[in-house]
């Protein structure tokens, strides 16, 4: 089943690289820390400002978030790619990161505007098949997921391009290269979304283990649940990113699979 090994593939370079993977995410998740921190810190000062004042430095945080995931994923598909190694203060290759982050905004508006699209068809269908004012039991969970897969199998149709822009070449000719790869890819959504319920499944377990006799909740069980979920939610990024390099690996560079 060529879905699992790309998957399979892409989970051994995360874990088979683990030192170089590593260094290439401390450095960045340790800026990420910080300036997540101070940006708390500040809300409460900011929001004296107006309205406006804590959505300006929520701004400013995504667009930080932002340029550090790229700084991961061009080092990343860097290592796979090329055989770049890192020491544990990773390379900024400015010129790469620019242009990958150039090219992805364009291509993550067109997945937003794609999901909000469905979800007007889905509330759409919702209204159309609601009984006593209530669509039936399962429908919104159920279109939930379809759009998921939809918007997950486009989403990596279109960014297993960018890793030819972390290594210095053009996209043209990446996005024909994939021609025919719609249901390898969705089969891929299916699985990572899989991932994403057991990720999930994990957080409920860890979040019921915070809950002591007679319903107490135990000491830090905040920061308990906040370090796991974003060690979770790091983990499948680290994975997303590590599918996307498969993929180009895969279908532009013809490499092959584990």
């Amino acid at each position: 089943m060529k879905p699992l090994r790309i998957l399979n593939h892409a989970l051994w370079q995360v874990i088979g690289n683990a030192g170089q993977v590593m260094r290439i995410i401390a450095l960045p998740l340790a800026i990420g820390a910080v300036v997540v921190t101070l940006a708390l810190l500040q809300m409460r000062q900011v929001a004296a400002w107006g309205p406006g004042g804590p959505r300006v430095i929520l701004l400013l945080l995504v667009l930080v978030v932002l340029l550090l995931t790229t700084w991961i994923a061009v080092n990343f598909h860097r290592m796979v790619l090329l055989g770049e190694r890192f020491g544990w203060l990773p390379s900024l290759h400015r010129r790469e990161t620019l242009g990958y982050v150039l090219q992805s905004l364009p291509l993550i508006i067109v997945l937003i505007l794609v999901a909000l699209m469905l979800s007007l068809v889905g509330l759409g269908v919702s209204r159309t098949l609601a009984v006593n004012g209530a669509p039936p039991r399962g429908l919104v969970t159920g279109l939930g997921l379809v759009m998921g897969l939809i918007v997950s199998t486009l989403g990596m149709r279109l960014l297993a391009m960018l890793p030819a822009l972390a290594i210095g070449t053009t996209i043209s000719g990446a996005f024909a290269a994939m021609r025919g790869s719609w249901p390898t890819l969705a089969g891929l959504a299916v699985l990572m979304q899989l991932l994403q319920l057991i990720a999930l499944g994990v957080l409920r377990l860890v979040a019921g283990a915070m809950v002591g006799p007679g319903g107490h909740i135990r000491p830090a069980a905040g920061l308990t649940l906040l370090l796991t979920q974003l060690l979770l939610q790091g983990g499948l990024a680290l994975v997303t990113i590590s599918v996307l390099t498969t993929l180009y690996g895969h279908y532009v560079q013809g490499r092959p699979l584990r």
